[in-house]
């Protein structure tokens, strides 16, 4: 792996993953749907729904 990247310039966000994950994935809001603590989180009129403010989820 490190050969990889050996040419490679440092930047100031090598490491952060959170960065990563948003550049790489545009929306992880879909992934709410298979989180049993987040049932509901489709409806646009729950509570949970309201307070995080996904995309909109419903089929």
């Amino acid at each position: 792996m490190t050969e990889a990247v050996a040419g490679l310039d440092e930047d100031r966000r090598d490491f952060d993953w959170d960065w990563c994950s948003d550049v790489l994935f545009e929306d992880h809001d879909v992934l709410m749907l298979f989180d049993a603590s987040l049932g509901g989180v489709e409806d646009s009129g729950s509570e949970i729904n309201q307070a995080l403010g996904p995309a909109n989820l419903a089929h």
